[in-house]
């Protein structure tokens, strides 16, 4: 396999749509430059984010998640699914890079007991998140960095036992380098676990803009042995993963069932699990 698509200065700019590159005459963005204006982006959404209106108007968060049962049955497969890979067990400490206003943080310390720490690009998000972490008594039990994903110099090496990521890796601009990072933050044997949307789903290609969701304007998608080979060259051994169906966070609750439904059966379908939407892999850091 090649190695994953690195923007660098130079005439044209070359993006991935899915499989099918797309030649334009703008000027490609240095890294640091995609970089920026990713954080310039994530800030913006987290002003507008639930957390922060919550924030805002004093409404319970706790509620305000509950009450959106379609988000919160996609985010706890995938955080299930995640502590399946890594073998983690509570009361380790976890890093969660890309960690945005932090629901996923916050669910893995107080549903699943983990000690946590919590990394975004955004400076947005973070003091976001830091604030709903006090508003619910959790200050002191999960710490927010901001940080780049393909430095993380806010964490030291072999700082924790295992590390997760979701939906992020696919807008960095050298995922590699991310892997590698996150092998030099994670304990030896402990583990790396990160999601990738699937190439060959049928949602990022023909259905999701025709379900009113917005495009970002960094995405990448990947094929399974991508995903393999990439963590076996960022020095990651006993890679393993699996592949989760989508659910759409838009979901209308009376449909939940039979999302679930889908679920259940579309994942143990030849052929049919191969469309799915999510690619999550681990691999673990090389013992000492």
């Amino acid at each position: 396999m090649g190695s994953p698509l690195h923007l660098k200065a130079g005439p044209v700019h070359l993006r991935t749509l899915g499989k099918i590159p797309a030649v334009t005459d703008e000027p490609t963005p240095s890294a640091d430059a995609v970089k920026a204006e990713m954080s310039d982006y994530y800030d913006r959404l987290a002003s507008n984010s639930a957390a922060a209106r919550s924030l805002d108007s004093g409404e319970d968060p706790e509620s305000i998640a509950a009450a959106d049962l379609a988000r919160r049955y996609f985010q706890m497969r995938k955080m299930r699914a995640a502590e399946r890979l890594g073998g983690f067990q509570p009361a380790q400490r976890l890093v969660e890079v890309g960690c945005a206003t932090g629901p996923y943080t916050i669910r893995l310390s107080t549903e699943m007991g983990y000690r946590m720490t919590g990394v975004d690009i955004s400076p947005r998000s973070i003091e976001i998140a830091r604030e709903l972490a006090v508003s619910l008594g959790l200050g002191d039990e999960i710490a927010y960095l901001q940080g780049d994903f393909e430095r993380l110099e806010c964490l030291d090496d072999g700082s924790h036992d295992g590390l997760v990521s979701f939906s992020c890796i696919r807008y960095v601009p050298d995922p590699l380098a991310a892997l590698r990072q996150a092998r030099r933050v994670v304990k030896p044997g402990g583990r790396v676990v990160v999601d990738f949307p699937n190439r060959f789903c049928p949602w990022f290609k023909h259905l999701k803009t025709r379900f009113g969701v917005n495009v970002h304007f960094e995405d990448r998608h990947f094929s399974a042995r991508e995903v393999r080979d990439m963590f076996t060259d960022a020095g990651l051994e006993s890679v393993r993963f699996t592949k989760l169906l989508f659910t759409p966070t838009i979901t209308p609750a009376a449909l939940l069932p039979a999302f679930k439904l889908l679920d259940l059966i579309g994942e143990r379908t030849p052929g049919l699990k191969e469309t799915a939407a999510i690619i999550m892999c681990s691999g673990q850091v090389p013992s000492a």
